[in-house]
Protein backbone atom coordinates (compact mmCIF):
# COMPACT_ATOMS: atom_id res chain seq x y z
CA UNK A 1 0.00 0.00 0.00
CA UNK A 2 2.70 2.15 1.27
CA UNK A 3 4.16 1.54 -2.75
CA UNK A 4 0.81 2.43 -4.19
CA UNK A 5 0.58 6.03 -2.63
CA UNK A 6 4.37 6.71 -3.65
CA UNK A 7 3.40 5.98 -7.35
CA UNK A 8 0.32 7.76 -6.92
CA UNK A 9 2.37 10.67 -5.85
CA UNK A 10 4.43 10.70 -8.86
CA UNK A 11 1.82 10.23 -10.98
CA UNK A 12 -0.03 13.69 -9.37
CA UNK A 13 3.46 15.85 -9.53
CA UNK A 14 3.97 14.63 -13.52
CA UNK A 15 -0.03 15.76 -14.07
CA UNK A 16 0.71 19.21 -12.47
CA UNK A 17 3.95 19.46 -14.56
CA UNK A 18 2.32 18.22 -17.78
CA UNK A 19 -1.07 20.48 -16.96
CA UNK A 20 1.02 23.85 -16.08
CA UNK A 21 3.21 22.96 -19.12
CA UNK A 22 -0.01 22.73 -21.48
CA UNK A 23 -1.29 25.71 -19.73
CA UNK A 24 1.78 28.03 -21.01
CA UNK A 25 1.10 26.67 -24.77
CA UNK A 26 -2.53 27.37 -24.32
CA UNK A 27 -1.67 30.95 -23.38
CA UNK A 28 0.47 31.18 -26.76
CA UNK A 29 -2.76 30.87 -28.75
CA UNK A 30 -4.37 32.93 -26.66
CA UNK A 31 -2.41 35.99 -28.03
CA UNK A 32 -4.25 38.61 -30.22
CA UNK A 33 -4.29 41.78 -31.78
CA UNK A 34 -4.07 43.57 -28.92
CA UNK A 35 -1.19 41.95 -27.71
CA UNK A 36 1.01 42.91 -30.58
CA UNK A 37 -0.02 46.04 -30.61
CA UNK A 38 1.20 46.45 -26.75
CA UNK A 39 4.55 45.10 -27.97
CA UNK A 40 4.74 47.80 -30.97
CA UNK A 41 4.23 51.16 -28.11
CA UNK A 42 5.69 50.06 -25.41
CA UNK A 43 9.86 49.45 -25.01
CA UNK A 44 11.97 46.79 -24.85
CA UNK A 45 11.93 46.44 -20.89
CA UNK A 46 8.57 46.85 -21.00
CA UNK A 47 7.59 44.01 -23.49
CA UNK A 48 10.25 41.30 -22.02
CA UNK A 49 8.11 41.72 -18.57
CA UNK A 50 4.84 41.78 -20.91
CA UNK A 51 5.67 38.75 -22.90
CA UNK A 52 7.39 36.40 -19.78
CA UNK A 53 3.83 37.03 -18.63
CA UNK A 54 2.77 34.91 -22.00
CA UNK A 55 5.06 32.06 -21.32
CA UNK A 56 7.74 33.38 -23.65
CA UNK A 57 11.72 32.85 -22.75
CA UNK A 58 14.68 35.53 -23.65
CA UNK A 59 16.49 33.93 -26.61
CA UNK A 60 18.68 36.70 -28.20
CA UNK A 61 19.68 40.32 -29.34
CA UNK A 62 20.97 41.41 -32.92
CA UNK A 63 22.40 44.79 -32.93
CA UNK A 64 21.43 46.64 -35.89
CA UNK A 65 22.84 50.25 -37.34
CA UNK A 66 19.77 52.08 -36.31
CA UNK A 67 17.91 49.51 -34.40
CA UNK A 68 18.32 46.56 -32.76
CA UNK A 69 16.18 42.94 -32.56
CA UNK A 70 15.05 41.26 -29.14
CA UNK A 71 14.01 37.66 -29.89
CA UNK A 72 11.75 35.69 -27.07
CA UNK A 73 10.73 31.84 -27.88
CA UNK A 74 8.39 29.64 -26.18
CA UNK A 75 8.93 26.08 -25.48
CA UNK A 76 12.09 26.06 -26.95
CA UNK A 77 13.89 23.07 -27.78
CA UNK A 78 17.62 23.91 -27.13
CA UNK A 79 18.71 20.32 -28.99
CA UNK A 80 17.68 22.18 -32.41
CA UNK A 81 16.64 25.71 -31.92
CA UNK A 82 12.59 24.87 -32.78
CA UNK A 83 10.30 26.69 -30.58
CA UNK A 84 6.41 26.51 -30.45
CA UNK A 85 6.69 30.01 -31.05
CA UNK A 86 9.01 32.94 -31.74
CA UNK A 87 8.73 36.55 -31.25
CA UNK A 88 10.79 39.23 -31.84
CA UNK A 89 10.84 43.65 -31.45
CA UNK A 90 12.61 45.13 -34.16
CA UNK A 91 13.71 48.48 -32.59
CA UNK A 92 13.49 49.17 -28.30
CA UNK A 93 12.23 51.97 -28.46
CA UNK A 94 8.05 52.27 -28.22
CA UNK A 95 6.25 52.90 -31.90
CA UNK A 96 8.91 52.49 -33.82
CA UNK A 97 10.43 48.97 -36.33
CA UNK A 98 8.17 46.43 -36.24
CA UNK A 99 6.82 42.93 -34.44
CA UNK A 100 7.29 39.87 -35.87
CA UNK A 101 5.80 36.72 -34.74
CA UNK A 102 6.02 32.70 -35.79
CA UNK A 103 4.17 30.03 -35.27
CA UNK A 104 3.13 26.83 -36.17
CA UNK A 105 -0.39 26.96 -35.13
CA UNK A 106 -2.78 28.00 -38.20
CA UNK A 107 -5.40 28.91 -35.31
CA UNK A 108 -3.98 31.80 -33.93
CA UNK A 109 -2.55 33.19 -37.28
CA UNK A 110 -6.08 32.60 -38.61
CA UNK A 111 -7.45 34.34 -35.02
CA UNK A 112 -5.50 37.34 -35.88
CA UNK A 113 -5.86 37.78 -39.02
CA UNK A 114 -10.35 37.68 -38.05
CA UNK A 115 -9.18 39.96 -35.57
CA UNK A 116 -7.75 42.70 -37.56
CA UNK A 117 -10.21 42.94 -40.27
CA UNK A 118 -12.92 42.99 -37.43
CA UNK A 119 -10.84 45.47 -35.83
CA UNK A 120 -10.60 48.16 -39.08
CA UNK A 121 -8.11 46.87 -40.85
CA UNK A 122 -8.50 46.62 -44.79
CA UNK A 123 -7.03 44.04 -47.31
CA UNK A 124 -4.80 45.86 -49.70
CA UNK A 125 -3.67 42.64 -51.56
CA UNK A 126 -1.71 39.16 -51.77
CA UNK A 127 1.49 38.00 -53.31
CA UNK A 128 3.41 34.53 -54.03
CA UNK A 129 7.01 34.64 -53.67
CA UNK A 130 9.30 31.86 -52.50
CA UNK A 131 6.14 29.00 -51.91
CA UNK A 132 4.52 31.33 -49.52
CA UNK A 133 1.07 33.34 -49.85
CA UNK A 134 1.81 36.71 -48.32
CA UNK A 135 -1.29 39.16 -47.40
CA UNK A 136 -1.45 42.68 -46.41
CA UNK A 137 -3.83 44.72 -44.47
CA UNK A 138 -3.56 48.40 -43.28
CA UNK A 139 -5.69 50.34 -40.64
CA UNK A 140 -5.61 53.76 -39.47
CA UNK A 141 -1.97 53.74 -37.30
CA UNK A 142 -0.48 50.38 -38.24
CA UNK A 143 0.09 48.00 -41.23
CA UNK A 144 -0.44 44.21 -40.85
CA UNK A 145 1.83 41.58 -43.13
CA UNK A 146 0.29 37.77 -42.72
CA UNK A 147 2.60 35.14 -44.32
CA UNK A 148 1.89 31.36 -44.53
CA UNK A 149 4.09 29.00 -46.25
CA UNK A 150 6.27 25.59 -45.80
CA UNK A 151 9.55 25.56 -44.57
CA UNK A 152 11.26 23.82 -47.07
CA UNK A 153 13.95 21.92 -44.51
CA UNK A 154 11.37 20.58 -42.00
CA UNK A 155 8.47 20.43 -44.69
CA UNK A 156 6.00 22.19 -41.63
CA UNK A 157 3.61 24.86 -42.34
CA UNK A 158 4.55 28.46 -41.05
CA UNK A 159 2.67 31.30 -40.36
CA UNK A 160 4.51 34.70 -39.87
CA UNK A 161 2.73 37.99 -38.52
CA UNK A 162 4.03 41.49 -38.90
CA UNK A 163 2.78 44.29 -37.22
CA UNK A 164 4.80 47.85 -37.83
CA UNK A 165 3.60 51.52 -37.83
CA UNK A 166 2.26 53.35 -40.92
CA UNK A 167 4.57 55.51 -42.73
Amino acid sequence: MKYFFKQLKYIIILFFVYSSGNSQVLKTLELDYFDFKYLIEHDVEEVSTYIAKKGFQFQTVSKGETCDTTVWSFNRNVENDSSIAFISKNCSHPNMGFIWFQTGDVRIFEGIKKQSKELGFHYIGSETKDNQLISYFKGIRFKMKFTSGIHPYSNKNFYIIVLEMNS
